[in-house]
Order: structure tokens, then sequence, then C-alpha cells
């Protein structure tokens, strides 16, 4: 990675804003951001609550630098089949079951049509649960239209299992995953950058900071 500038790293050892930091590079690791517009908005807006000082070009600098540092870290897992990649693959058999699914998204979002069988969601904010160094449990929620609740909620669990992992119990309209997150960090070079998402992501309305809360599941 290339030097940064005299601004961009009085901004990084600027201890008020190492939130800031922490969570714009959570964020990207776990595939919760895939637009670097919205990554540099981040960064701004952070700035703009601690009061610090960063202006346009230093924003797109920081993240072009936290870009390249999370696709050093993802290097490790790059050839390898992970937990990311079996809960994808089960998604996938989701979808062909006429089942929606959506990933860091919220039941509006999701726009549930009259003839679904139902919808799977990892919510909109669960990336702060999860990790790439340790296995952490995180919450998938599901929904029936057409099928029952208990319907999706085996569904989402048979998948699941099949794919590899090891669910808990549906219960509530929920069930527990433990899972390694090693996300395959996106390549901004890549002339296919913007459209490698597989599923529903989060409107970039709703990427503000801090500030979403957790799910109403009906």
């Amino acid at each position: 990675m290339s030097e940064l500038s005299p601004q961009a790293q009085a901004f990084l050892d600027n201890r008020d804003v190492d939130w800031v930091i922490d969570e714009v590079r959570q964020r990207i690791m776990t595939g919760d951001l895939d637009d670097l517009d919205v990554t540099a908005d981040l960064l701004l807006e952070g700035a703009e609550q601690e009061d610090a000082s960063l202006d346009d070009e230093t924003a797109e600098e920081l993240t072009t630098h936290l870009w390249a540092e999370s696709l050093d870290t993802a290097e490790e897992w790059a050839d390898r089949t992970t937990d990311v990649d079996r809960v994808m693959a089960a998604f996938e058999s989701l979808v062909e079951q006429d089942i929606s699914v959506g990933v860091f998204v919220d039941w509006p979002e999701m726009e549930l049509q009259d003839d679904d069988r139902g919808g799977v969601v990892i919510w909109v904010n669960e990336w702060e649960r999860m990790s790439w160094t340790e296995t952490t449990e995180i919450a998938i929620h599901f929904a029936g239209v057409t099928s029952s609740d208990a319907e999706i909620g085996q569904a989402l669990f048979d998948a699941l299992t099949a794919a590899g992992l090891k669910p808990g119990a549906p219960q509530d309209g929920s069930l527990a995953l433990p899972v390694l997150w090693q996300w395959h960090v996106s390549d901004p070079d890549d002339e296919d950058f913007d459209d490698e998402e597989e599923f529903d992501d989060a409107d970039p309305d709703n990427d503000d900071l801090a500030n979403k809360d957790q799910p109403d599941l009906r």
C-alpha cells in the first residue's frame, strides 16, 4: 500500500475517530459495504460527528486505503470455501424454492410478494456480530407468506445443514448460526465491482453510522 498523505495519516492517528475507522473496516470486511462513494460518505459523516478535519479528497484516499487493507487481509482465504460461501449456497437453494432472500436488509426492503413462499434475511446491521478471526453466532430471520413460518424456518434449517453448517433450531422467527465470516472482499479495480452482490444489499440511504435498530420480525 502506498504511503498516506499527512492529512490522511493525521485522521487515522486521531483517537476520537477510531470508532469510525473500525466501523467502516468492519463493514467492508463483512460485505455490508460494496460502494466506494458510500464508504467515503460514512467517513465524512463520522468526522463531522467528532468535529474532526476531513475533506472529500482525503476521505477518498482513506477509502482506497481501507479497501486495499481489507483486500490484503481477505487474501488469506481467497481460494478457500468459507462459511460465507456455505451461507450463500444455502440461500441460492432457498431462492430455487421460491423463498426470497436478503443480506443486510430489513423486512420493508425485502418487499415480499403475495405469491412468495416466504422470506429469509440476515438483518441490516448483523455485520456488527460477525468476525473473520473467530466463530461468532449470528441470527437469521424468516417469515412465511404462502407457506407457514414453521415451513420457512425448516427450509432454512435444512438448506444451511445441507451446505455444511450447524444452525440452531428455528424458533420464534429466527435461528442462530455459528459462522466464521470470511467474506471474499471485492476489488474496486474489477470491472464488475458494483455488480458482484448476489442478494439484496442495504439501501445506501440507510447507511448512516451506528443508527440502525434491531428488527420488528413481523
